[in-house]
């Protein structure tokens, strides 16, 4: 059996509605096998049961586009944050991506928000951590399969979080190589000592490191139309 199936089966057969991390880490040492397919696994074993829904707000303003723009960012607090300016910029939905859930509950955008002749342009903001990287990895990879459109960096965001010092508390994050890779290209390469040097220390860059009132000012004044 190959290591998906084995901890497909495995997942099926705790039976509950929520796994501790450390059982997920007796899990992975239990059935070796790379991050990418641990990872693959655990989101095809959600896609079994019943989808949960994509949780975005719509800005009246812009349904009328043709291009619709959607920003969206992993975290409860920033999305709060950014709701109250929704209707100040040039975007459709502000969706609230909940960590890796997003990468499954984008598939329903086109049935809660059914538009005509779409042509969808996705931006995404997580936290610069291992898990956050990631997080954004597995998005892109989606959302060029089901919309053929990448899901782009939506640097400003990222460039104000990485002008702060970094915080510390994610030393035990798993490393996913090819994740990294492919964010750093987005970046200059000061920018790129920056992040791995935060990564390498266990440090991270949250959302939260930007105040309302900043995160209110990047997304009204950056140029998102190009």
């Amino acid at each position: 059996m190959d290591p998906i199936s084995r901890l497909r089966t495995h997942l099926q057969s705790i039976k509950k509605n929520k796994v501790s991390l450390s059982e997920l880490e007796l899990i992975f040492q239990a059935h070796p096998c790379t991050d990418e397919q641990f990872a693959g696994a655990i989101l095809e074993l959600e896609a079994d049961g019943v989808d949960d829904p994509l949780m975005f707000a719509v800005n009246p303003y812009s349904i009328t586009n043709a291009v619709h723009r959607h920003l969206i960012v992993e975290n409860k607090t920033t999305y709060q944050a950014l709701l109250q300016v929704l209707t100040d910029v040039p975007f459709t939905t502000l969706i609230f991506g909940g960590g890796y859930r997003v990468t499954k509950s984008i598939e329903l955008l086109p049935m809660q928000l059914p538009l005509r002749d779409p042509a969808h342009e996705f931006y995404y903001f997580g936290d610069i951590d291992k898990e956050g990287i990631h997080i954004w990895h597995l998005f892109n990879e989606r959302v060029l399969a089901l919309f053929g459109r990448p899901a782009r960096l939506a640097l400003p965001f990222y460039r104000a979080c990485l002008s702060r010092e970094f915080a510390s508390g994610k030393e035990n994050q798993r490393d996913f190589e090819q994740a990294l890779q492919e964010f750093l290209i987005h970046f200059t390469e000061e920018e790129q000592i920056k992040i791995n040097g935060c990564l390498a220390a266990g440090g991270y860059f949250p959302q939260e490191i930007l105040p309302t009132h900043e995160l209110c000012t990047i997304w009204r004044h950056t140029a998102w139309i190009t």
